[in-house]
């Protein structure tokens, strides 16, 4: 009995002293867990840290190495007394050298037009056919009457008629074939008479008629020449000026057939194209505009102060945004006036009180051999610059 008592006491401080012991041994063993991560920790930045000392080592040895191999080139020049260029810097855009604003000339319905917006066109290419049928008919009209002027003129100069000639040359004809019957039969008389064939009378009478018959002769030979030359000289002039009227009539409708077919004055690329195909235009207005692609310059307007030592034909830098880089340019001219004078409204001094600003002259500077493959638009930003000496 009593050593079972015992055994009873001391079954729970054993399992007490068990569980205290399985306690200390987890937190031994955490312990070493943690260490082994610190330790693990510690030796990868150590050794992160001696690779970038040798990595760092490494390059400046390179970096010396490649000093040390540097190859200078000197270029020996003639020096030139002379003074030192400076730079003047102002803000420019690039212009077209010339552009055509194609318009046209008559009013006509468009019947042909191509898509030629953004497109390139060269000088005489067709760029609308307007509608002509109405021009035709009226220059038909007007040939007629060209060729009715014409035959009225021909008429006047040759002083009557077709009929009234035909009928004066046939009465001309008459008056000489009745002389000559006359005097063949004067003639036969007179030997008849001669020989006592006829009286005296029927001589006479023979005469007589062939008298008669030269006098029709003279008659009509007179009133053909003056059929030809007695036309009044206000006649002719004014036969000669409706003749002149309906050339010129027919003349200009051959023109403004011709503005029916509207081409391309120059070179360029089409822009600001305002009408389409089948509409109806007035003569004046605007179709569209062509712009040259490379003859163009740049517009730069430089500061009044910065202009003392800029002449033409000095050499220019022309840094383009578009592209990023700069071309080379010449000072082509200097305005001869600020660009407020040549404003719109240039400002006027009237009440006398004047603030002093620094005026801005425009210098056009054109570009120097532009290389292939680069298209300068107009309106483009750029920075010129001019070296001035």
């Amino acid at each position: 009995m009593d050593n079972s008592s015992d055994q009873n006491r001391t079954s729970p401080e054993f399992e007490r002293v068990s569980l205290d012991e399985v306690r200390v041994a987890e937190a031994r063993r955490a312990r070493q867990r943690n260490t082994i991560i610190i330790i693990a920790v510690v030796a990868a930045i150590f050794f992160m840290l001696v690779v970038l000392v040798i990595w760092r080592w490494r390059k400046s040895h390179e970096t010396e190495a490649e000093i040390a191999n540097v190859v200078v080139s000197v270029k020996v020049a003639k020096a030139e007394k002379g003074r030192i260029a400076a730079q003047v810097v102002a803000v420019g855009t690039i212009w077209p050298r010339d552009k055509a604003d194609v318009a046209a000339k008559v009013s006509a319905q468009i019947k042909k037009m191509g898509l030629l917006k953004d497109r390139f066109v060269h000088a005489g290419d067709v760029i609308a056919v307007l509608e002509s049928r109405d021009l035709q008919a009226q220059r038909a009209e007007a040939v007629a009457a060209l060729n009715q002027a014409r035959a009225e003129e021909r008429s006047l100069v040759t002083g009557t008629i077709p009929k009234t000639n035909a009928e004066d040359q046939k009465s001309l004809n008459d008056a000489r074939a009745k002389v000559n019957n006359a005097r063949a039969l004067y003639d036969r008389r007179r030997g008849l008479y001669e020989r006592g064939g006829i009286s005296k009378k029927d001589l006479d009478q023979s005469q007589l008629d062939l008298t008669t018959a030269e006098d029709e002769l003279r008659l009509a030979q007179q009133t053909v020449a003056l059929r030809g030359g007695s036309l009044n000289p206000n006649d002719r002039a004014l036969a000669a000026a409706k003749t002149a009227e309906a050339q010129q009539h027919v003349a200009t409708l051959d023109a403004q057939l011709s503005y029916a077919t509207i081409i391309a004055p120059i070179d360029g690329v089409v822009t600001r194209k305002s009408v389409q195909l089948g509409q109806i235009v007035q003569a004046g207005q605007s179709l569209l505009t062509i712009v040259p692609a490379q003859d163009i310059w740049v517009t730069a307007n430089f500061k009044e102060t910065q202009l003392a030592n800029v002449q033409p034909g000095q050499r220019a830098e022309i840094y383009v945004d578009m592209y990023g880089r700069s071309f080379e340019g010449r000072v082509d001219s200097v305005a001869s006036a600020t660009g407020s004078k040549l404003s719109l409204l240039p400002p006027e001094n009237a009440t006398g009180n004047f603030v002093k600003i620094v005026q801005r002259i425009p210098v056009k500077i054109a570009i120097v051999d532009p290389p292939a493959g680069f298209v300068f638009r107009p309106g483009m930003n750029v920075d010129a610059t001019i070296l001035t000496k």
